[in-house]
């Protein structure tokens, strides 16, 4: 697992060839800037999140799991994966 930022837009990108396990990346823009053309990804997830957003990781060890997610500027959800803990 990987996060990122300052792309001025939100994506979550999975590389699941040649790796032993799925690497997931996300990326989160500021609450400050968007950048309305984002970049090619051919690993992208989902979509594009160009309004402005933050992300968030949740850790549950109890189950463990971990969810990755981008959230609005008020934090409502715009995009969550939950990962096993190995």
């Amino acid at each position: 697992m990987f996060i990122s930022g300052d792309t001025h837009y939100g994506e979550l990108s999975k590389l699941d060839v040649n790796v032993p396990y799925p690497l997931y990346d996300l990326t989160s823009s500021g609450l400050t800037e968007v950048w309305k053309v984002p970049v090619p990804n051919a690993l992208r997830q989902g979509g594009i999140f160009r309004q402005a957003n933050f992300g968030q990781i949740d850790i549950d060890w109890s189950f463990r799991q971990v969810t990755l997610s981008l959230r609005d500027a008020k934090g409502e959800p715009l995009l969550t994966q939950t990962l096993p803990i190995r």
